[in-house]
C-alpha cells in the first residue's frame, strides 16, 4: 500500500514538475520570438540611489509591442517585499508586473502586448523598478531601484 501511495506522490511531483518546466519553454520561446523582431530597442536601466550598483536592460520589440526584461544586481526583497516593474509615460505610472530575483539578484521575464499597451515609440517614456512592501502598489511607492529612458524617434 505505501509503496503505491508513495509512487502516486512521485507521479503527481513528476507532473507538477513537467507543467513547470512547460510553462517554462513557453517563456524562452516568448523571448526568443522578441528578439526575432526588426524593430527592437534598447532600453539601458540604470541603479538608482537605493541601489547604484543595480542594472538592466529592456528588449522592446516596438513593431508588437512586447518585451524581454533583464535585471541584474538587486537585494533580495525580503519576506514583505515584492519587486514591481512600471512603464511611465504621459504623466503616469503604469504597473506593468510584479516579480522576484534569484538568488544572485537577477531576474529575467518576458512583457506581453496587453502588457504594454500604450507606449508609442515616437513618444519618449520610462521603464522602472521599485521595490514595494505589502503585497504591491498601485503607485510607485516604494524606493526607486532603477530606471532608463526611451527617447521617442
Amino acid at each position: 500500500r505505501s509503496e503505491i501511495s508513495d509512487r502516486e506522490s512521485t507521479i503527481v511531483s513528476q507532473k507538477e514538475e513537467i507543467s513547470d518546466l512547460e510553462n517554462e519553454m513557453n517563456e524562452l520561446q516568448e523571448m526568443l520570438s522578441v528578439m526575432d523582431s526588426r524593430q527592437l530597442h534598447v532600453v539601458r536601466l540604470l541603479g538608482m540611489e537605493a541601489n547604484p550598483f543595480g542594472y538592466g536592460n529592456v528588449i522592446w520589440d516596438s513593431q508588437n509591442n512586447r518585451a524581454v526584461v533583464q535585471l541584474a544586481e538587486l537585494p533580495d526583497a525580503g519576506k514583505d517585499g515584492q519587486y514591481q516593474f512600471w512603464a511611465i509615460f504621459d504623466n503616469k505610472a503604469v504597473d506593468i508586473r510584479s516579480f522576484s530575483v534569484n538568488n544572485d539578484g537577477e531576474a529575467l521575464f518576458s512583457i506581453d502586448s496587453d502588457s504594454l499597451d500604450g507606449l508609442d515609440r515616437s513618444k519618449d517614456f520610462s521603464f522602472a523598478v521599485t521595490l514595494e512592501f505589502g503585497g504591491g502598489s498601485s503607485q510607485p511607492d516604494g524606493e526607486m531601484h532603477l530606471m532608463g529612458s526611451f527617447d521617442g524617434q
